[in-house]
């Protein structure tokens, strides 16, 4: 299920929509949505069926999944090639979607005793989920929430 996902970084966008929405999506509203080809929505679509991820209702296709949270396993649990996928697709996001929100600070700290606060930070991006929906509102829309912590240098 993880690779059908994967398969390319327009097949990722699509994923994410039908792992958040309970509606029922033809490929013309998926690429609609999305700014992608019909061809490409429908050749996700039809993959993520073959994976038991999607059921087909008609002429369109529903989620199975939708309102789940969706966590893919740990690091070392993935192909190396997957990872590299993963974030190239999460640097793309990142660099293509305007920013709604953002925070930053720098501190010098000892990185073992800064570990400490990798779980109160991993707690605030899941709490984001709160909030989620899968209907459709007025103002609803997909949102990349991430935290991270980089190591600048050693002194």
């Amino acid at each position: 299920q993880i690779l059908a996902t994967v398969a390319s970084f327009e097949t990722y966008k699509c994923s994410f929509v039908m792992e958040t929405d309970s509606g029922l999506w033809t490929p013309e509203a998926l690429a609609k949505a999305l700014g992608i080809k019909k061809a490409v929505a429908e050749k996700a679509l039809k993959s993520f069926l073959k994976v038991g991820l999607v059921k087909a209702e008609g002429k369109g296709y529903r989620s199975k999944m939708a309102g789940q949270l969706v966590e893919y396993p740990s690091g070392p649990a993935f192909p190396r090639e997957v990872l590299a996928k993963l974030k190239g697709y999460y640097k793309r996001m990142e660099d293509e979607s305007p920013l709604e929100f953002g925070t930053a600070g720098m501190v010098r700290a000892d990185a073992d005793a800064l570990r400490g606060f990798y779980p109160i930070l991993k707690s605030s991006v899941e709490s984001s989920y709160a909030f989620a929906t899968t209907t459709k509102t007025k103002k609803s829309a997909g949102f990349f929430v991430l935290g991270r912590v980089h190591r600048l240098w050693n002194f």
